[in-house]
């Protein structure tokens, strides 16, 4: 009830229903937490059942594997084998580029030598430049369509 002041006054029903009202939410906490626990340790003892099940059944299959991984152990490469392996394919393709940049230097060479006779060899320099003046041209043609 309210006072004529406007104050609320507490009576020892509402004391009484507050505390109860706390006790029934901390009961049903501890019971939630007790039956959490419980099935942690439930479902603790079923992994480990299946577990120790699992290996039973299984296990020759996994002494098998065990000894094959085992005796094929020395079969993979070390860390320094690799290196070296990779040394010797970095020195491979530095050949390999050795002998393309000859291979080019040689083609370069031999290209003004492939025309029968001297009119050829015109015709495909004028040829050469041609292109070189389209590529030019359409590089110009770019650079104004990009740059108005």
């Amino acid at each position: 009830m309210a006072d004529t002041k406007g104050d609320v006054q507490l009576s020892w029903m509402t004391v009484v229903a507050a505390c109860t009202v706390v006790g029934l939410m901390a009961a049903a906490g501890w019971t939630i937490f007790q039956n959490e626990f419980a099935n942690v340790k439930e479902t603790a003892a079923e992994d480990r059942k299946q577990s120790a099940i699992y290996y039973n059944t299984n296990r020759e299959d996994l002494i098998r594997r065990e000894t094959e991984i085992k005796a094929t152990f020395n079969l993979y490469l070390t860390k320094d084998e690799h290196r070296a392996f990779l040394d010797g394919v970095s020195r491979d393709i530095a050949t390999l580029k050795d002998r393309l940049d000859t291979i080019q230097r040689i083609q370069e060479s031999r290209s003004s030598k492939l025309a029968r006779d001297p009119v050829e060899q015109k015709t495909i320099d004028a040829i050469n430049q041609a292109i070189d003046k389209r590529i030019d041209l359409m590089g110009i043609i770019t650079l104004t369509k990009q740059f108005p």
